[in-house]
This record gives C-alpha cells, sequence and structure tokens, in this order.
C-alpha cells in the first residue's frame, strides 16, 4: 500500500499594496506556515517554515521567499486523514512578534480561527476545519492562540493577516496551486502569496 505525502513551495508574493508602519519604506514581509496531519481524532503538527521576501519595488510588484519550500511529510503507513495548513502573514520589524507566532504554530491545540468575513462569529479548532467543505480553499481567519488574538502577540511588527485551510490526502500525491490572500484591518497591506501543495 503507498503511503500518503505532502510537499509544496511558496512560489511568490503578489503585493498589491505594501506598507512600512515603522520605517516608511517598503515592507518586510514574512510568512509563517503551520502545517497539520488530521487523522480524524485530533491534529498533529509535521512541520513549520518561516519565509522572507525582499522587497526592492513600489507596490505592485512581486516578490519571492528566501525559502521555497513548504514543509513534508509521510504520514504513519495504511493512516488515512486529511492534512490542515494554516499560514500568517506579518510586516516585519524588530522580529519578536515573528519569532512569538513561529512558535505558536507549533502547538495546534492552543490554536482557535474563525472566519474574517463571516456575519456570525463561530470559533473553531484547527481539527473542526476538515468538515467544512467551504474551507477547501484558503479562508481569511481571525486567530486566537491560548484564548489571546495572535495580533495582541506582535509588538512593533505588525500582522497583516492569516488564512486557513484543507486537503485531503491522495494517493498518489496530486499538485494544485493556491492563492492565499491577507489584508491589514488599515487596508495598508495587501499581499497574496502563491503556493503549490502536493498532497
Amino acid at each position: 500500500m503507498m503511503t500518503p505525502s505532502f510537499s509544496g513551495s511558496v512560489d511568490a508574493l503578489e503585493i498589491a499594496r505594501g506598507h512600512d508602519g515603522l520605517f516608511r519604506g517598503h515592507p518586510d514581509p514574512v510568512l509563517i506556515v503551520g502545517a497539520y496531519w488530521h487523522d480524524g481524532a485530533m491534529v498533529r503538527t509535521f512541520g513549520r517554515s518561516l519565509h522572507r521576501f525582499v522587497v526592492t519595488k513600489n507596490a505592485p510588484c512581486r516578490a519571492l521567499s528566501d525559502a521555497v519550500a513548504l514543509p513534508a511529510c509521510a504520514p504513519p503507513r495504511g493512516s488515512s486523514g486529511t492534512y490542515v495548513m494554516l499560514v500568517i502573514a506579518v510586516e516585519e520589524n524588530d522580529g519578536k512578534g515573528v519569532a512569538e507566532l513561529f512558535g505558536s504554530v507549533e502547538r495546534p491545540g492552543q490554536l482557535q480561527v474563525s472566519a474574517l468575513e463571516a456575519t456570525e462569529i463561530d470559533t473553531f479548532n484547527l481539527a473542526a476545519i476538515p468538515r467544512i467543505r467551504e474551507w477547501s480553499v484558503p479562508v481569511p481567519v481571525h486567530l486566537l492562540a491560548g484564548g489571546s488574538a495572535v495580533s495582541s502577540m506582535c509588538n512593533s511588527d505588525t500582522l497583516v493577516g492569516a488564512c486557513a485551510f484543507w486537503m485531503p490526502a491522495r494517493v498518489p500525491a496530486s499538485a494544485a496551486s493556491y492563492r492565499v490572500p491577507f489584508r491589514s484591518e488599515d487596508r495598508k497591506n495587501d499581499w497574496t502569496a502563491l503556493l503549490t501543495i502536493a498532497s
């Protein structure tokens, strides 16, 4: 029996609007990715990754990551389940908020999300995401860690946004492209990450 596998890449970051809140130059975008395996009972972290982008042009523009590869995994042989992805976008200044958020994605049991554009606020843990058919594409979310909004972790770094979504584990793995959108509350940063994921 073949084992499901997961791999992927961060292909680019499209920047429609970009703003460095502290120094008022080009933004310093960072993506934090948490990758999880949901076996139907619980969610386990199988990897996390950090992707920085150097922006040298005025928006709109496209930037490439210093680290392309997403986390990779092969679940236990014979297991079945789904993958859950959490992607957080931050405009980095001193890096302390980035470090806090990178730490938080390791602990999925403390994370909760609610759809950013929902008219009624329903908060879900990550284990509930694969049960929502509409979340098979990236959904902008409010993100809580330990019951607190992750924006409170950022200090001088600025949270631009977060997205969550799920995908089936296929054998053999099949690649798909994803557009993952982020827009800050003040609308000064409007980014879209382009990902390719084989699952």
